[in-house]
């Protein structure tokens, strides 16, 4: 083969293994995956699961014993959404709690579930799409999920009543800050938002440089127009940040200081992005996800004071 022919074959090859790592990627983003185990043998415990892990199941425990109601949901697209509905005696509100990445609806919220419940908050604790018991081939990311959460608040202002807050943990709490863009019923009261990513396509960006060790450009854009082919949308359709510009409900923001998965500067974002009534909680040497595990005290005091300001 002559130079030409040679470059041809060398264009053909790296084109062929770039679009194979964009496929990767596109697979490791947003298909969903049954959760395997690691056999005892090869599980180490880590710090994490050392401290939090026996209140982890403890909380889980209580809210399975409570016997929650199994409802069920129509998607604007068409899936059929599941969701887990525990009522509380002279309730005085219900709190819809939205998960994280590839978490399930009990894991993320289970050492608040008791504390709400005795707060006399229904609560509602979703499975997001295409996670737990809700259908779903492609994780949403927020930008599709904002959605199956409004038709959730519709549904408790509907069948339900009395006032409503949503509280998401790390791509739930940037799906129910994106649901803030919507026109929500009048008797949703409050936020709370908790380690919080502004956007798919940041969050993104973020996990290559962090873990990949790789350039957001051209991978990126093309792992995108990827997910758009696939799921529908595209990483940067939407944002917490555009969301948070016209959005009118108080929300707290919550974060620990030394997140490294959604970086706290992220957080801070969202908070200054917000245009309505609004704090911030940041947590002295909370990882993601361990704020109220690491201060139960401050996050509680604080938690109860946001409620009760905006429970009518």
């Amino acid at each position: 083969m002559d130079f030409i022919q040679w470059f041809i074959l060398a264009i053909a090859i790296l084109l062929f293994l770039f679009l194979a790592v964009v496929g990767f990627f596109c697979k490791f983003a947003i298909f969903r995956t049954k959760e395997r185990k690691k056999p005892e043998k090869e599980h180490i415990e880590t710090e994490f699961e050392r401290m939090y892990m026996p209140r982890i199941r403890a909380g889980i425990k209580w809210f399975k014993d409570q016997s929650p109601e199994r409802l069920w949901l129509k998607s604007h697209d068409g899936l059929k959404l599941a969701a887990d509905y525990l009522p509380a005696e002279n309730a005085v509100g219900t709190i819809i709690v939205v998960h994280g990445y590839r978490s399930n609806n009990c894991l993320d919220f289970s050492c608040v579930f008791k504390l709400y419940h005795s707060w006399n908050y229904n609560i509602l604790a979703v499975h997001d799409r295409a996670h737990g018991d809700s259908e779903g081939k492609y994780i949403g990311f927020g930008i599709l999920d904002r959605y199956d959460v409004l038709a959730w608040t519709e549904y408790v202002a509907e069948n339900i009543g009395g006032s409503i807050f949503l509280d998401g943990m790390s791509m739930g709490a940037s799906t129910v800050l994106m649901t803030s863009g919507f026109d929500l019923p009048k008797n949703v009261k409050g936020i709370i938002a908790d380690c919080g990513f502004t956007s798919p396509f940041e969050e993104c960006k973020h996990v290559l440089k962090k873990d990949f060790k790789l350039p957001a450009f051209p991978l990126l854009p093309v792992c995108s127009l990827g997910v758009k082919f696939l799921a529908g949308y595209s990483l940067n359709d939407y944002s917490t940040l555009d969301a948070l510009k016209t959005n009118k409900i108080p929300v707290l923001f919550i974060h620990g200081s030394e997140d490294t998965f959604v970086p706290t500067y992220m957080g801070k974002q969202n908070y200054d992005a917000c245009v309505a009534e609004k704090e911030i909680l940041i947590i002295d040497g909370a990882n993601h996800g361990e704020s109220f595990l690491k201060e139960t005290e401050r996050c509680t005091a604080v938690l109860k004071n946001f409620l009760d300001k905006y429970t009518e």
